[in-house]
C-alpha cells in the first residue's frame, strides 16, 4: 500500500432482523439454539482491533442494509451460515435442516420481509511513523 493509499475493510452480521415482522428475531434464536455455531475459531472483530502495527484507524462507522426476501431466498440465505455447514459437517441432513427452517418461518413470510444486516467498515492507512508504503 503506498502512502496516500487506503484499505478499506467491511463485515455484516447474519440478516437476523425484520422491518417488517419479529417473528425472523425469534426464529434466529431458536435456530442458533437448535444449530449452534462452532465455539472455537470464532472471534468478533472491532475496528479498533484492525489498527496494528503500520496501520491506523482514519475512520470507522456501522451501518444497516435492507433487502427484501422471499422465504425461498432467505431460508437459501440461511443454508449457507457458518451453523448450518458445522451441522451438516456433524451428519445432520440439509433436508432437516431446510424443512425445520421453512416450518418455522412461514408464518412470518406471508409476504416477502425487509431484513436487515447490521454491518461496519473501517478505514486504514499507513501510520506517519510508518517504513512501509
Amino acid at each position: 500500500m503506498t502512502r496516500d493509499g487506503m484499505l478499506v475493510v467491511y463485515d455484516h452480521d447474519f440478516g437476523r432482523r425484520s422491518a417488517d415482522s419479529d417473528e425472523i428475531e425469534a426464529w434466529y434464536r431458536a435456530h442458533i439454539a437448535r444449530w449452534p455455531r462452532p465455539a472455537t475459531g470464532r472471534r468478533g472483530i472491532d475496528p479498533t482491533m484492525l489498527a496494528r502495527g503500520s496501520l491506523e484507524l482514519v475512520t470507522a462507522d456501522t451501518f444497516t442494509v435492507e433487502l427484501t426476501l422471499d422465504l425461498d431466498a432467505y431460508v437459501d440465505y440461511a443454508m449457507t451460515e457458518t451453523n448450518v455447514a458445522f451441522a451438516l459437517r456433524a451428519g445432520t441432513p440439509e433436508a432437516e435442516i431446510r424443512s425445520a427452517c421453512i416450518a418455522r418461518l412461514t408464518p412470518a413470510f406471508s409476504a416477502p420481509q425487509r431484513i436487515q444486516f447490521d454491518g461496519y467498515f473501517a478505514c486504514l492507512a499507513l501510520s506517519a511513523d510508518s517504513d512501509d508504503g
